[in-house]
């Protein structure tokens, strides 16, 4: 009898918890529905996305987003060039800003891009700025793209470059995609796999099998 008020206590605590759960869930949840949805206007009117980049308010990051999947990035190119390296930013807007640098297709934007693909502290923005430069087409991004599989350590840039690698079709990084192959992260094998698709079509049949990448390499 002396333990039923704490298995009461419990069942409280764990029903209190239970509800915090779902509140965090719901409130997650809401989030991107006010956006996708009710932030339907928003998204289509360029005028309040070009707005909202430049007072960096809180609905920025989309809006550094939105801008460059309309392809009107050049209406805040200014200022996405130098949010993209603004410590003072956050990492939501510093990626925003890198997203809709890559539409530009601009090699003049190939430096700001470089900068936070290789020092930016957040890996994920680093990734951003990655994937950026394979959307965007130049030619003058390979120093950042080997720079970045040299030297980074993180999956989530790592995984950007090879995939950039082979979108911008790199040719003399694949020695390094395929020393990707031999990572313990599964996001980077694939990424480094789909690459070297672009430089040998038939390259699925390899898999990882590093071996005999290497050996269609030196044979080429």
């Amino acid at each position: 009898m002396a333990e039923r008020p704490t298995q009461k206590f419990d069942a409280h605590i764990t029903k209190k918890s239970k509800a915090k759960s779902w509140f965090l869930l719901l409130v997650l949840a809401g989030v991107p529905l006010g956006v996708f949805g009710g932030g339907y206007w928003f998204q289509t009117n360029s005028h309040r996305l070009v707005q909202s980049v430049r007072a960096k308010d809180t609905m920025a990051p989309f809006a550094a987003w939105a801008l460059g999947r309309k392809g009107e990035a050049n209406l805040v190119e200014e200022e996405v060039q130098s949010l993209v390296t603004d410590q003072a930013a956050s990492s939501y807007l510093r990626r925003g800003a890198a997203s809709a640098l890559g539409t530009l297709q601009d090699p003049n934007c190939t430096r700001f891009l470089d900068d936070a693909a290789k020092n930016d502290p957040d890996p994920e923005v680093r990734a951003a700025a990655c994937a950026a430069l394979g959307d965007s087409g130049v030619d003058n991004a390979e120093p950042t793209i080997e720079y970045v599989l040299v030297n980074d350590t993180e999956p989530s840039p790592l995984a950007a470059a090879c995939q950039a690698a082979g979108q911008l079709g790199l040719a003399g990084q694949i020695s390094l995609l395929i020393d990707n192959l031999g990572t313990t992260d599964y996001r980077v094998r694939t990424a480094a796999r789909e690459a070297l698709v672009h430089f040998y079509p038939a390259g699925e049949a390899f898999g990882d099998d590093i071996g005999r990448w290497r050996t269609w390499y030196q044979e080429r």
